[in-house]
């Protein structure tokens, strides 16, 4: 008898493991554009709004809420071949400018199905496509790496 339990205990913690290390979701950088005077070029730079917002197209889930951030996590639909955000930005370079903008982003994908193992089944990974954007501050985007397959690996930049 206490066998079968110490098998049933170990026969769970891979399938919550194979749970909890494999939620894959998109990582946006947040960066801006400086520009170096003494070479004359532009260097992409990390950018951290006052506040950003961010919420699902489509459903009530509110992601980040007036966070203070320059990254964030977006869960792109497994039953789908877009996921859509709102990007709720605002910003103060100084007292005499504010910037408060919404955007919307919108995400086309493809889905792989990939086999894990008997434990942890096939899980969802998807390739990004292509990208469409409002440009109320959101200037560009730049894909860093297209496979959504690893967790807190960056995939974009979103550039204001």
């Amino acid at each position: 008898m206490a066998i079968v339990s110490v098998l049933t205990l170990s026969g769970c913690t891979p399938d919550e493991e194979c749970r909890k290390e494999n939620i894959i979701r998109m990582k946006a950088m947040l960066y801006t554009q400086s520009f170096n005077e003494a070479k004359q070029t532009y260097t992409a730079v990390e950018h951290t709004p006052d506040s950003l917002s961010v919420w699902g197209v489509g459903n009530d889930s509110l992601l980040y809420d007036k966070a203070r951030t320059n990254y964030v996590y977006l869960p792109l639909d497994k039953n789908a071949e877009s996921s859509s955000f709102v990007l709720h930005y605002w910003y103060s370079p100084d007292e005499n400018t504010h910037i408060d903008a919404q955007d919307t982003l919108t995400v086309l994908y493809v889905n792989q199905n990939t086999y894990i193992s008997l434990e942890c089944g096939c899980f969802v990974y998807q390739t990004l496509q292509d990208f469409r954007f409002t440009r109320q501050a959101l200037d560009s985007i730049e894909v860093l790496n297209q496979q959504v397959n690893t967790f807190d690996e960056g995939h974009i930049r979103l550039y204001y």
